[in-house]
């Protein structure tokens, strides 16, 4: 009983040492490979010109060990540095370059129809269809001829009450010949309306445009449903060079 709890003992720390010598060969590449920043800080980090050194580096004869580098985690602001910006950040710098190169744009509105289809009989026609009202903006075209827009606009309803709207535009442009092009893209704003107490209401609606030189005739489709809305609203832009 006594030789086997001799042995028992005596393999048990066999065990042991052989743990503890692996995990300190285990860990020491480990430590070496960790990207800097991981751990704890400082953390030392062997200098470059002696890790490329070929062969067992010694130190002379009664000359002082080299002292160990010390590195430093990067601070977190720094290491956001090279992360793309965000949504918002994208937006705001596209505004901020369409107001500060873009050119003044002249919006006159032209005509609402109210699709005749999406009506009972002689209901559409009590609408009104002219929209008597003017707008202003900026639009800047970029390498490809494609238009960003920033605009406000006022107008009369099709209830004859006055209808306010703000938004951006982008429209890609297809060149058919010199200076005539064809576009379609979208538009994303808020208005309001009379019957909604002026309530600011945001909305996006697609944009169809024909553009010859400077003047552009332009148009989008506000779906309803039925016996409501359903209007194919045009309007002339004028680009300032």
């Amino acid at each position: 009983m006594r030789l086997f709890l001799v042995s028992l003992c005596f393999s048990c720390k066999v065990v042991l040492t052989a743990c503890t010598l692996l995990a300190c060969l285990h860990t020491a590449p480990v430590n070496a490979a960790m990207p800097q920043g991981a751990g704890k800080q400082p953390t030392v980090a062997v200098p470059a010109a002696t890790a490329s050194a070929p062969g067992p580096v010694d130190n002379a004869p009664g000359s002082a060990p080299a002292a160990p580098e010390t590195t430093y985690t990067l601070p977190a602001a720094e290491a956001a540095e090279g992360e793309s910006p965000s949504l918002l950040t994208r937006i705001g710098q596209r505004f901020s370059n369409i107001w500060e190169n873009g050119k003044w744009d002249v919006y006159v509105p032209a005509y609402a129809w109210h699709n005749r289809f999406m009506y009972h009989t002689g209901e559409a026609e009590k609408f009104n269809e002219h929209p008597w009202g003017g707008g202003f903006g900026k639009s800047y075209f970029d390498e490809d001829g494609d238009q960003h827009s920033l605009y406000t606009m006022g107008f009369m309803d099709s209830n004859d009450r006055f209808q306010p709207i703000v938004g951006y535009a982008y429209i890609k442009n297809w060149k058919v010949f010199e200076d005539f092009s064809l576009g379609l893209g979208f538009t994303a704003g808020i208005t309001a309306r009379h019957e909604y107490h002026y309530i600011p209401l945001p909305g996006a609606l697609p944009i169809v445009s024909m553009q010859y030189k400077n003047v552009a005739i332009q148009a989008t489709y506000i779906p309803e449903r039925y016996n409501h809305g359903n209007v194919l609203f045009t309007w002339f832009r004028y680009h300032f060079n």
